[in-house]
């Protein structure tokens, strides 16, 4: 027998919850066990609609007596008749749930190509993060060395750092079940380059404005944290993207709060740990220029003491 329309039924977001094909019309739609399209929804009645083709290739819609009625966003705001004509692939709201109905011979829209084949494009713009993150990280690690053993610890940061963002990648690679997808491992990767460039920049940049302009003064010490908390959660959004279909968001909200679950603990122990060493004269083994330390309101010799 063949199917005469396809009620596909939508999640609070637009997402297709899943379809039902009638073969008969008119048809009921409800909650009631006797109507032919089922809606688990307390707001729904148990005979909602009446669905019956119209003679312009669309559908017609009937309200039996309901106290919540529905409505269909594409139609002009004003009060809908009991009876009204949708279009097919119009969205028809009824009590807290959202159908969607398609005549059989309806359009789909084109296939989307997947990403297995060869995307030079694509393949470059990894390579060009992957490449600037370890050119951002040996710079700063030049910074911070010293000694005659300068070289070596540089090139030491920059193959940690690349081992940590293969593995770290490949972790996220296999999760997505995309092991037989090289391409997929390589989106990974260009996410976790670009994570790394955000968070040496936004570093930088805070430090600089903190200095320049002396924040501290202003009480804005956590602006530090919430510009690493930001640049991490984009990095967790992003290969979040690549491995789950969800709203964005859901996956928006699930990153920060994966970062904040980690950043809140770390700070945390970070402050107890200054408040240990509070009275001590701690001198960095890096100290040196371009960095340097400022103590406002004494003379050279008391700071020395």
């Amino acid at each position: 027998m063949e199917a005469l329309a396809v009620v596909e039924v939508l999640g609070r977001h637009g997402e297709i919850l899943h379809r039902e094909r009638l073969f008969s019309l008119p048809a009921i739609i409800g909650r009631g066990f006797d109507a032919d399209l089922m809606l688990d929804d307390p707001h729904v009645a148990a005979h909602h609609l009446r669905l019956e083709a119209s003679d312009k290739g669309g559908f017609v819609l009937t309200d039996l007596e309901t106290h919540n009625g529905f409505s269909v966003p594409a139609h002009p705001i004003g009060p809908l008749l009991a009876t009204t004509e949708i279009s097919a692939g119009e969205t028809i709201r009824l009590g807290h749930s959202q159908i969607r109905i398609w005549r059989p011979d309806s359009t789909v829209s084109p296939e989307v190509p997947t990403r297995n084949a060869w995307n030079p494009r694509g393949w470059l713009s990894s390579a060009a993060w992957i490449v600037t993150a370890l050119i951002l990280i040996g710079a700063f690690a030049w910074i911070e060395a010293t000694g005659a053993n300068r070289d070596g610890a540089v090139s030491m940061c920059i193959m940690v750092t690349g081992i940590l963002m293969a593995v770290w990648s490949g972790l996220w690679w296999v999760a997505s079940r995309s092991s037989h997808r090289p391409d997929a491992y390589l989106a990974h990767l260009a996410v976790a380059g670009r994570m790394v460039c955000l968070v040496i920049l936004g570093q930088i940049a805070t430090s600089t404005m903190f200095f320049v302009f002396d924040l501290h003064r202003y009480g804005l010490d956590q602006v530090s944290n919430i510009v690493l908390g930001g640049c991490l959660a984009y990095g967790g959004y992003r290969h979040l993207r690549l491995v789950s279909r969800k709203p964005r968001r859901v996956l928006g909200t699930m990153s920060i709060a994966l970062v904040a679950a980690l950043l809140v603990p770390a700070n945390y122990i970070s402050n107890q740990y200054d408040l240990d060493k509070r009275g001590l004269l701690d001198i960095p083994s890096t100290l040196r220029p371009p960095w340097m330390r400022v103590s406002e309101g004494v003379s050279p010799e008391e700071f020395l003491k």
